[in-house]
């Protein structure tokens, strides 16, 4: 009767770009980065827009990771939040309120603080219900 004495695994392939593990981290990348999207405030849209995915081509070296970032400048506001009051840094005080950052301008001297909104922590979340793989990792403490 035979036994089984060794597995030979040829891992440099699962990693390799376009392996089996380089594809999962890259699907992962891509639901998280949708349901950021989808956690986001949409009060311009501009941060929804800018949210962006990534695996990058390196392989081989077992170490594959995916990337889920937002480039809008006001990212790091939202997800920590502001303490008020906010005062006007434009010409006579003057803010523009709403949608349209660029006007209509209203007189205003300041504006209240803004609570935190961690979205990231909230696609973090449902992404975990889709990849078993990363429930029980410890979501990073600076963004809870």
């Amino acid at each position: 009767m035979a036994k089984l004495t060794s597995v030979v695994i040829f891992d440099e392939k699962l990693y390799a770009p376009g392996g089996m593990v380089w594809r999962y981290v890259g699907n992962l990348s891509r639901h998280f980065s949708a349901n950021a999207r989808h956690y986001a405030p949409a009060r311009s849209g501009q941060l929804k827009r800018r949210i962006r995915a990534g695996t990058p081509r390196k392989g081989g070296n077992r170490k594959i990771r995916g990337s889920i970032a937002s480039n809008a400048p006001h990212t790091t506001f939202v997800i920590h939040g502001t303490i008020g009051p906010i005062h006007s840094d434009t010409p006579g005080h003057k803010m523009a309120v709403g949608r349209n950052r660029w006007g209509p301008l209203t007189p205003m001297h300041e504006v209240d603080g803004q609570r935190s909104n961690n979205f990231f922590y909230w696609a973090w979340v449902a992404t975990a219900r889709q990849h078993p793989s990363i429930r029980g990792v410890p979501f990073p403490r600076v963004l809870h």
